[in-house]
């Protein structure tokens, strides 16, 4: 019997494991394409930065991306990589900076602390609470819709706009 390496809607189970320091393309609502960086992953969470760059083209010199910075810096699943929504364009080394970041949860007994890996961090952690973001995570549609309003491809969407890195 032969069996099939795709699921439900074309999801390639067999597909490669993506890495960090991937550089990939995102093809945006007019046919072009932004792109991003996997900075941090842990089983299907991912941690991607968004460049503040536009092609006509899904390939680019990656190596000058790094003078672009990022737009975006979120949470997201593997689901488009699975689907090959995202296309892996070539790996560029990544130090893993984000291990560190903490965030606000909601747990039963009220707001903890908690890193990126998903640990709980004790109660006399030694950070301002105040000053910490919640934990979040964005589908990976909200990413190119973000990109579409950063570049004015589609109108404004406050929910897109706050995203988008400010500082």
């Amino acid at each position: 019997m032969e069996y099939s390496s795709t699921f439900g809607k074309g999801i390639d189970l067999m597909a490669k494991q993506e890495k960090i320091g991937d550089v990939f393309s995102i093809e945006l609502s007019n046919g072009q394409y932004g792109f991003g960086q996997i900075l941090w992953k842990k089983g299907l969470k991912l941690r991607i930065g968004i460049f503040n760059s536009i092609s006509d083209s899904n390939s680019i010199n990656a190596e000058a991306l790094n003078d672009v910075g990022f737009i975006i810096i979120e949470n997201t699943v593997r689901t488009f990589f699975k689907l090959k929504r995202w296309k892996v364009i070539v790996n560029l080394p990544f130090e893993e900076q984000d291990s560190k970041l903490l965030y606000k949860v909601h747990t039963p007994t009220g707001i903890s602390l908690m890193d990126i890996e998903g640990n709980l961090i004790g109660e006399g952690a030694e950070q301002n609470m105040e000053e910490l973001e919640y934990d979040k995570s964005y589908s990976p549609i909200s990413f190119s819709r973000a990109i579409d309003v950063c570049n004015k491809i589609i109108e404004y969407d406050a929910y897109y706009e706050k995203m988008l890195r400010t500082s």
